[in-house]
């Protein structure tokens, strides 16, 4: 009779768990909220055969309070902000390359270039490539092309 009520207590705990865990952490109807389901219910069905009707409803009544309350605490205290990202990318790609870069101009490579890599122009670096060939870090390049925003680079070396 005691392993009884531990084991629909258990179930039901450990069901209402899942559901929460589902509704909380991982949003979604997912494995997790179908087996915390199934497990309550379980639970709540081992009650109804083990104990009777009085306490079968008792532990039904029980569990969907218990999985109420769990939900509205999660939701009254921020559950969601710890998981939700706050921050934005206000970062951005070359945004003035064409008004600082020209064709010709000369610099060179901070990075390889295995076609796209860093090159510094002045004192500034940007995002280069080249037009299929590899180049080795620290290598002269010279401007290309300014297409859009991709700065297209070729190696020194072919102009000497």
């Amino acid at each position: 009779m005691v392993l009884e009520w531990i084991i629909v207590i258990f179930l039901i705990l450990f069901g209402v768990g899942l559901i929460i865990a589902e509704i909380i952490i991982v949003p979604g109807m997912t494995f997790v909220g179908i087996l915390g389901l199934l497990l309550a219910g379980a639970g709540v069905y081992m009650g109804f055969t083990s104990f009777g009707e009085t306490v079968g409803y008792w532990l039904m009544g029980f569990s969907f309070v218990v999985a109420l309350g769990a939900i509205w605490y999660g939701l009254q205290h921020d559950t969601w902000g710890r998981f939700s990202l706050e921050s934005t990318n206000k970062s951005r790609f070359n945004e003035e390359i064409e008004h600082q870069l020209k064709v010709g101009m000369t610099g060179k490579t901070v990075s390889e270039l295995r076609p796209q890599g860093k090159a510094a122009f002045g004192d500034k670096i940007y995002e280069v490539r080249t037009f299929g060939q590899y180049l080795e870090n620290e290598m002269e390049v010279r401007v290309a092309k300014v297409e859009s925003l991709t700065v297209y680079v070729e190696p020194l070396s072919l102009y000497k």
